[in-house]
């Protein structure tokens, strides 16, 4: 039987701070002081912000918790956005902001493809950032096509390869 005592217990691993998001957002500190004040306050309440941080930082955790043994060893900066997206919406109560209601479910999206391996960190075995080039790639241009324009020429009316 599982009781407190012997459930599994995670270290939280916070993403990004209210420090950083005050700064992200300087040019929008009434929205932020909105956002966290439903009494009316004049001051963004940092109280509040590092509860919802801490609060998407968890809801993060079971995402990433899939593949990825936590907590990292860094943080990558999609990491530190996509906690910034749910952080704002968690402190949306009342719906309010079509915009932030659209970035949580974008980024609860790339969470689900990043649990499902869909998408990669872009972190080394060791945590550190995989340079560009070692990262998959797409192709691009024409030269890179399975069906140009030549190639689809050469097929005849019975679908055959000439």
């Amino acid at each position: 039987m599982l009781t407190s005592k012997n459930l599994p217990q995670f270290d939280l691993m916070n993403y990004t701070t209210p420090a950083e998001i005050i700064e992200k957002y300087s040019h929008a500190q009434k929205f932020l002081i909105q956002l966290t004040n439903l009494d009316g306050g004049t001051t963004i309440n940092e109280t509040v912000l590092q509860k919802a941080l801490d609060d998407a930082s968890e809801e993060m955790d079971s995402y990433l918790r899939v593949r990825h043994e936590l907590p990292l060893p860094s943080i990558p900066n999609t990491l530190k956005e996509i906690c910034t997206k749910i952080a704002l919406k968690n402190l949306d109560s009342y719906g309010r902001h079509e915009k932030l209601d659209r970035d949580y479910r974008d980024a609860i999206k790339w969470l689900e493809k990043l649990a499902k391996g869909e998408v990669l960190l872009g972190l080394d075995s060791q945590g550190e950032s995989v340079p560009i080039a070692e990262q998959p790639q797409w192709l691009k241009g024409l030269e890179a096509r399975i069906f140009s324009l030549e190639r689809l020429s050469r097929f005849n009316r019975n679908n055959t390869y000439r």
